[in-house]
């Protein structure tokens, strides 16, 4: 059954092809002699070049990219940082002394060790 929008012509079909064409009897020759070339071709390949197999496989270098992860995994981590011990602060100031200015420093930099360990036991955790 034909469909009602194709033309007419479609249905009856074609000519066929006109073998009888020099100019497609040029091209037939042509397609078989490329096959028959290309058949012979695969077959002196088949007969010199031998199969891949394990033994004859070179190893391939690795890229860099793997050189570097290969690399990385033999580097030692870093490992968490001991806290010091909370610095014992005095209560209550001592007498001014000849290193005072000092005194106050070590004190205040203790303060801010202090300071520092709590913040780094909160995110250790």
């Amino acid at each position: 059954m034909r469909d009602k929008r194709a033309p007419i012509w479609n249905c009856f079909g074609g000519l066929g092809p006109d073998l009888d064409n020099p100019e497609s009897q040029m091209k037939r020759v042509s397609r078989l002699r490329v096959a028959d070339f290309s058949n012979q071709l695969r077959e002196i390949n088949k007969q010199t070049c031998k199969p891949l197999t394990a033994a004859n496989i070179e190893k391939v270098q690795p890229s860099a990219r793997k050189i570097a992860i290969e690399y990385s995994r033999s580097v030692p981590k870093p490992t968490n940082r001991a806290i010091r011990p909370l610095i014992k602060i005095p209560a209550t100031p001592q007498a001014p002394s000849l290193f005072g200015t000092l005194e106050r420093l070590l004190i205040e930099h203790g303060k801010l060790d202090n300071k520092v360990a709590e913040i780094r036991r909160k995110y250790d955790t």
